[in-house]
């Protein structure tokens, strides 16, 4: 595909060139989807239920294993296979702290965190075009802030602040509003809108008062699930050792102590039902209904449209429960290791199985796959690498596979970082299959407060971007304004005043860009997006 002016290539299905920035019309395409008609290897066909219906199963036998792990009261088979989950989980949870997990984790218990995210355009039709933003909260001292800058090569074309302190929040555009930010208290917002005549069309704004701090804080005070729910289902699961068998896991064949895990659909439909009611009291709680509606919206509304939501998708999954009937696992055993989890059910005549293997390799962590199979439908997810990094660097290989009957679809991934280089250790390329791929290249830096992703030539339909990612502990945003003004101290006509001198800003703005001549290509683009 070339550009029709200045003869460039150009990416399938690029609008604009990157070379001149002429407009591409859509004919000039030669992608070619599959016939209407033809089923092709994603398309239409009967069994995609019984596929999500496999995923649920697998969702549920998850749950079984979690239960197993956190009820804390069994012994006997039972024992050995929560024992084995833990350890299966715990060497897998170390390849998280290669990238920085347990940092994050920390970081994220405080509730103190801080994201920026920097963008910048270093090829195509916006060459040169930057977005620096940064928001970060501290609920526990109720505390938060947004900054964002965009600029064009070396000029600065907007920046913006806004903070909330507890009940006030104040914002600043430098560039329209210099030298002056305005405030607004979110408790008396209400009285201050009507105070600065701007509830005249709409009464319900007078009633406005609310902390947001209180709608973030609103889910501390449920309680946590009761444990008689979870004692329950432990006590209805049923483990029986098989004896030993030889296994093929991940290429391997293993001779492994092997257990049968069994749990009724009474049973399951019963915990479902205690977790659908938990779900209610957790979303719908007096608190956060209480804060919502401060807020201005209609709580009758929102109860129905969050118990609509929570029914829909717990019925969902009792559908799946009542199609899979009892849910039995193989559990297979190595080492005081789970080497594979294997069920298979029938469901409306066909045969549904899953499949997740671990290990076979020289370190446990190294090999996974997972597998879900539906009659001639077949999904297939197989992870091989240096996961252990056992001198220093990781590697990995992921290939995700659809099969049915028109055909096979693969997706690759290719991930490797060498935690011993400060720079340019980190790259990740996916590739479909149709012969296309992204390459992400750069660095990947874990400190004991942070974890920063920098990256550059990411090239995105005709577009090359090189970024940065941070996610740190919270850092206070400084306004920077000269002077605040407080809305509750304005009156209609002071506000009004306030408004024009805004507007009067952004027309000078827009001249001082029509004038600049680095801006020149900017503009001349955007005409041509927009």
């Amino acid at each position: 595909m070339k550009c029709p002016n200045c003869g460039r290539e150009l990416n399938e299905g690029a609008k604009f060139c990157n070379g001149c920035g002429t407009a591409v019309s859509e004919q000039q395409s030669v992608y070619t989807p599959t016939e209407v008609g033809e089923p092709g290897v994603l398309g239409n066909n009967r069994r995609g239920k019984g596929l999500m219906i496999g995923m649920i199963a697998g969702a549920l036998a998850l749950v079984v294993v979690l239960v197993l792990v956190v009820g804390g009261l069994f012994g006997g088979a039972k024992a050995t296979v929560g024992k084995a989950f833990i350890k299966s989980a715990g060497e897998f949870a170390e390849i998280g702290d290669i990238f920085g997990m347990s940092v994050l984790q920390k970081i994220v218990d405080k509730q103190a965190v801080t994201y920026d995210v920097k963008l910048e355009v270093e090829d195509g039709y916006l060459d040169g075009l930057g977005i620096n933003l940064s928001a970060g909260v501290d609920v526990s001292g109720k505390k938060a802030g947004i900054t964002g800058t965009a600029t064009f090569g070396s000029t600065e074309l907007i920046n913006a602040f806004l903070t909330v302190n507890n009940d006030t929040v104040t914002f600043y555009l430098p560039e329209l509003m210099d030298p002056n930010a305005l405030s607004f208290n979110t408790e008396t917002l209400g009285k201050d809108l009507e105070h600065a005549g701007l509830t005249e069309y709409d009464e319900e704004l007078e009633d406005l008062s609310f902390n947001l701090f209180d709608l973030m804080q609103s889910g501390e005070s449920v309680k946590e699930l009761d444990p008689a729910v979870t004692k329950a289902l432990v006590k209805a699961i049923e483990v029986e050792k098989q004896g030993k068998e030889t296994v093929e896991v991940n290429g391997q064949d293993l001779k492994c102590a092997a257990y049968v895990v069994r749990i009724s659909e009474d049973a399951l439909e019963d915990y479902l039902d205690a977790l659908e009611d938990y779900a209610k009291e957790q979303y719908m709680n007096e608190a956060y209904m209480e804060t919502m509606e401060n807020m201005g919206a209609d709580v009758d509304d929102l109860e129905h449209e969050m118990e609509n939501s929570i029914e829909s998708l717990f019925g969902t999954l009792k559908d799946a429960v009542e199609a899979i009937g009892d849910l039995e696992l193989m559990v297979y055993i190595k080492g005081g290791y789970v080497m594979a989890v294997e069920t298979d059910l029938k469901m409306d005549g066909d045969k549904l199985s899953v499949s997740l293997q671990l290990g076979g390799g020289k370190n446990y962590v190294d090999d996974l796959s997972l597998a879900m199979k539906v009659d001639g439908e077949k999904i297939t997810i197989e992870s091989t690498g240096d996961h252990a990094a056992k001198k220093g660097v990781f590697t990995d290989t992921t290939v995700l596979s659809y099969k049915n009957d028109y055909g096979t679809e693969k997706y690759e991934i290719e991930t490797e970082y060498d935690s011993k280089k400060k720079e340019d250790n980190f790259s990740c390329e996916i590739s479909d299959p149709y012969g296309d791929s992204i390459k992400l290249e750069g660095t990947l830096l874990v400190t004991g407060d942070s974890v920063t992703v920098k990256f550059e030539d990411l090239e995105l339909d005709g577009v090359s971007l090189s970024g940065e990612y941070t996610i740190k502990a919270y850092e206070n945003v400084k306004i920077g304004a000269s002077k605040t003004l407080k809305l509750a101290d304005m009156d209609e006509d002071a506000l009004q005043d306030f408004a024009e001198e805004i507007e009067e800003n952004m027309y000078d703005l827009v001249e001082d860009f029509e004038d600049n001549e680095e801006l020149y290509d900017l503009i001349w683009t955007l005409q041509y997006l927009f």
